[in-house]
C-alpha cells in the first residue's frame, strides 16, 4: 500500500509530465518488531546517494499500547533514520 504522500506526489508528477523512480526502504517501529533493527543494512548509504527522500510517518504504535515502539537502547525505532544518528 502506498502512503498518501507518495500518491499525491505521483498525481502532481503525472500532471506535470514528470516521471520519478522510487526505491522503497522499509524502516521504523514495524520493521524493528519484525527484524530487531530499525532499518535494513545498507539503507543509510542508499539514502545518502538519493536525490530526494520521501519519509513516511515515524512512531509505529507499541504492541503494549503505551507509546511508540522503543528499541533496547531506549530510542524510538525509526528515529535514528530520521535524524541521521543510526
Amino acid at each position: 500500500m502506498l502512503g498518501q504522500g507518495r500518491l499525491v506526489l505521483e498525481q502532481v508528477c503525472a500532471g506535470l509530465g514528470v516521471e520519478l523512480g522510487y526505491t522503497t526502504i522499509p524502516c521504523g517501529g514495524r520493521y524493528y518488531l519484525e527484524h530487531g533493527r530499525d532499518w535494513p543494512e545498507g539503507s543509510q548509504q542508499r539514502c545518502e546517494k538519493a536525490d530526494v527522500l520521501l519519509l513516511g510517518a515515524v512512531g509505529w504504535p507499541s504492541p503494549d499500547g503505551h507509546g511508540p515502539v522503543m528499541m533496547a537502547d531506549g530510542r524510538m525505532a525509526g528515529w535514528s533514520a530520521v535524524i541521521g544518528t543510526g
